[in-house]
């Protein structure tokens, strides 16, 4: 019983894994991170919101310096987002935004609950 209970976890797991990594698998690859202007017209951001389309998406919760001496930059900048929308995929946009206006930042986006999206349609 108690071996059943483990393979059991162990699928679960496997799956979860594997279901968290889809959604980026079929990303572009990381050459191609550079936004066009083409893109770029459909973003912009306004204090710490980043819209799409007048549609916020992101809120950008941190700004660090990182220093490390194993690298040949002494200092690393890291934005830290936080996508408005859980369910929708925004995260790819975000970090391709972001990293075509800070291409040498570090970014990451990650979720929270707390964030409602309300009333984020503006005009520009």
């Amino acid at each position: 019983m108690k071996m059943k209970g483990l393979l059991f976890g162990y699928l679960v797991a496997s799956l979860l894994l594997f279901a968290s990594c889809a959604t980026m698998k079929e990303r572009k690859h990381v050459d191609e991170m550079h936004m066009s202007e083409t893109e770029m017209v459909r973003y912009y951001h306004k204090n710490d919101t980043i819209y799409q389309d007048s549609v916020a998406i992101g809120i950008v919760q941190s700004v660090e310096w990182e220093y490390n001496p194993n690298t040949n930059d002494d200092l690393v900048m890291e934005i830290s987002i936080t996508q408005i929308n859980p369910f929708a995929d925004y995260s790819y946009d975000l970090i391709r935004y972001v990293h075509t206006r800070f291409h040498k930042a570090k970014v990451e986006v990650n979720y929270d609950n707390h964030i409602k999206d309300e009333n984020t349609e503006i005009t520009k």
